[in-house]
């Protein structure tokens, strides 16, 4: 297997986790909002989704790049900054979440 088709397996399998972890949230707003379909937050599950698939796809390069077995310096410091990633990016999302939760159920002037 090439470069790119581990990268486009990645990809795939970090969009379809993405999807599958934001459908309980999105569940949880159309039940518990009255006015779903007028007032529904787009950009807020539009960045749910995409902080999600970030977090997916960088975990799995970083799998893939530990199987490899590299240890030079330039794979170190770049373990580094994927690592540094993560933590950045499950920061910002739990922070969105623990936010918006009073929102996901229901809680009248959530915002």
């Amino acid at each position: 297997m090439d470069m790119f088709s581990s990268a486009r397996e990645a990809m795939k399998t970090a969009v379809i986790a993405s999807s599958a972890l934001v459908l309980p949230f999105l569940i949880l707003e159309s039940v518990n909002s009255p006015g779903f379909p007028r007032d529904f937050p787009v950009v807020l599950f539009g960045a749910m989704w995409l902080m999600m698939m970030s977090f997916a796809f960088i975990a799995l390069s970083f799998r893939v790049r530990l199987k490899s077995g590299s240890r030079t310096t330039a794979d170190l410091v770049a373990l580094l900054w994927r690592i540094a990633a993560l933590i950045l990016i499950a920061w910002m999302l739990v922070t969105l979440i623990a936010d918006q939760m009073p929102c996901f159920l229901g809680v009248p002037n959530c915002d």
